[in-house]
């Protein structure tokens, strides 16, 4: 599964050179992949955040629809950007979930 490979690239072949693994990116252009973010990933990803949203109420099964329309964005300075609702649910939930990641945008956006 490709999701996986993306997952150990970002957790182990680039890990000792980067303080975080979402700003051990494999181009300086802005890119999207699928990554299986384990419960780890997730929370160092919103441990690491400038900026917090409230939540909205969910249940446990808005975590399968990841994959398929919930998606992370990271900016150029590894600030979270969109998708602090399903890496808490994949948190809360203690499952590892393909994501659909963005990396490199602008500071600027704002979703």
């Amino acid at each position: 599964m490709l999701a996986k490979k993306n997952a150990r690239y970002y957790l182990t072949e680039q890990r000792s050179e980067c303080e975080h693994w979402f700003r051990c990116v494999r181009s300086m252009e802005t890119y999207s992949e699928a990554v299986y973010i384990t419960p780890r990933m997730a929370r160092e990803l919103l441990d690491a955040r400038k900026t917090r949203r409230n939540l909205r109420v969910v249940g446990p099964s808005d975590l399968k629809l990841a994959g398929t329309h919930h998606n992370v964005a990271i900016s150029f300075s590894g600030n979270l950007i969109e998708g602090q609702q399903i890496l808490e649910n994949i948190i809360e939930n203690g499952k590892s979930t393909e994501v659909l990641v963005t990396f490199n945008l602008s500071d600027r956006v704002v979703f």
